[in-house]
């Protein structure tokens, strides 16, 4: 496993949208989110949000964004 994922990403599971609302991945008409991912650094800024519907497939994406 990359040393960047022991303990250093994580993934949300949000139920209520209040994340996806916040870090504005919410579908247009509301109710479900976009699938993707959003990179945050430590103070919470957005550093990348990407609309993604196979942001599995682009792991070595994500980790260089969040890398950088």
């Amino acid at each position: 496993m990359d040393a960047l994922l022991e303990g250093k990403v994580r993934l949300l599971r949000d139920e209520h949208l209040g994340m996806i609302r916040a870090y504005q991945m919410e579908m247009p008409g509301g109710a479900i989110a976009n699938m993707g991912w959003v990179v945050v650094d430590r103070n919470g800024n957005i550093k990348r949000r990407q609309v993604d519907a196979a942001f599995g497939t682009h792991l070595d994406l994500m980790i260089s964004e969040v890398r950088r």
